[in-house]
């Protein structure tokens, strides 16, 4: 209910700042609305918008529940790309029932392989992965511009005047469910890692550790969990389900033809961080987030197309639409870490003496 109040608060300063700009709020809304929800065509839009965001917030969040804050989900949703495009390419003859699990495991094992490199950098050298994450994302974003540059890139494909790597198989092709949108046959996929993260999470060993680490790492340690093994798969997984993301995006947009090109990510894999923040780190949640954000993406443009809304008038209406729906999410986290913060109390409690072994 909170978040209900508080998006409509959202709708309304967003409706001031339309005015104030000399447009119509009311016609802004309605065309919004009317392009996120206004036929079966426009919510498969929405699906298809919300299925690479669906895969990156569930990844993040796996990272998360291990106390780690992985901002890295946009290098490894480009390196899982990357991977497909390359295996993708290199057994086009292949048949799809061969290629296409290939090109998606090439997806989300370059993924994961990009995800345990800040995770090696934590347990070896106890480099922050907010930092590492950061700097891999940069790293990756330059290393696909040169893979598919067209002077000198090894990726790019001679048939193109433009930047571009060289296509997939087409038997790697995902079908596109509803004509005109990005809605793909990837998004069964997409679904089904709803559950298997949530049974990962709350029914494996590995999810318990994980759990067990992020509360608190040094009682897990206590307790035998191996605290460098455990952050190395949560990374690992986490980039995995970003690299899926990369490579599903890669098989079934009709813009990519199957093809690497300039701006591929386009900063959804910030987008997965604000969606899993606002999911509330569950995966029903995340589900729910990444269909909000999935409609407001697309119910943007139609404001943008149909009422002549300046499209960076439409950025700062989902910023603000954002921004108020996460603000009730943001009170919990700040509540919770207070509390679980030590007292500074002079008359507290001082903690245990552990005695050596």
């Amino acid at each position: 209910m909170r978040v209900l109040i508080a998006a409509v608060i959202g709708l309304v300063l967003s409706a001031a700042v339309i005015a104030a700009t000399g447009y119509q709020p009311v016609d802004a809304y309605r065309a919004m609305f009317s392009e996120a929800l206004g036929s079966v065509e426009s919510l498969a839009g929405v699906l298809g918008a919300a299925t690479p965001l669906l895969l990156l917030a569930l990844g993040f969040t796996v990272a998360f529940k291990a106390g780690l804050f992985n901002i890295g989900g946009e290098g490894q949703f480009v390196m899982g790309a990357v991977g497909a495009a390359l295996l993708g390419h290199a057994g086009r003859a292949l048949p799809a029932i061969a290629l296409i699990p290939l090109v998606i495991a090439g997806g989300m094992v370059t993924g994961a392989a990009w995800a345990a490199l800040a995770a090696l950098m934590k347990a070896k050298r106890n480099v922050h992965e907010v930092v590492s994450t950061i700097m891999l994302n940069w790293v990756a974003l330059k290393l696909s511009t040169y893979l598919i540059n067209t002077v000198y890139g090894p990726m790019h494909d001679p048939a193109s005047q433009s930047p571009q790597s060289l296509p997939i198989g087409s038997n790697a092709v995902l079908p596109t469910l509803f004509a005109r949108t990005d809605l793909h046959a990837g998004v069964f996929l997409a679904l089904l890692m709803v559950p298997a993260v949530a049974w990962l999470l709350s029914r494996s060993v590995l999810g318990f550790e994980i759990r067990a680490v992020g509360k608190n790492r040094f009682a897990a340690r206590t307790y035998g969990i191996d605290e460098g093994r455990v952050l190395l798969r949560a990374m690992a997984v986490s980039g995995a389900l970003a690299g899926l993301a990369g490579a599903m995006e890669l098989m079934g947009v009709s813009a990519y033809a199957g093809a690497l090109k300039p701006d591929f990510a386009a900063g959804r894999g910030f987008d997965g961080i604000t969606i899993a923040l606002m999911g509330g780190g569950g995966p029903l949640g995340i589900l729910a987030a990444s269909l909000f954000l999935g409609a407001l993406r697309l119910g943007a443009i139609g404001m943008e197309t149909l009422t002549g809304v300046p499209k960076e008038l439409s950025f700062i209406v989902q910023g603000i639409l954002i921004l108020a729906v996460m603000t009730p999410v943001l009170a919990d986290y700040l509540r919770g870490f207070r509390k679980s913060r030590p007292s500074a109390s002079p008359d507290a409690a001082p903690p245990p003496v552990v005695p050596p072994s």
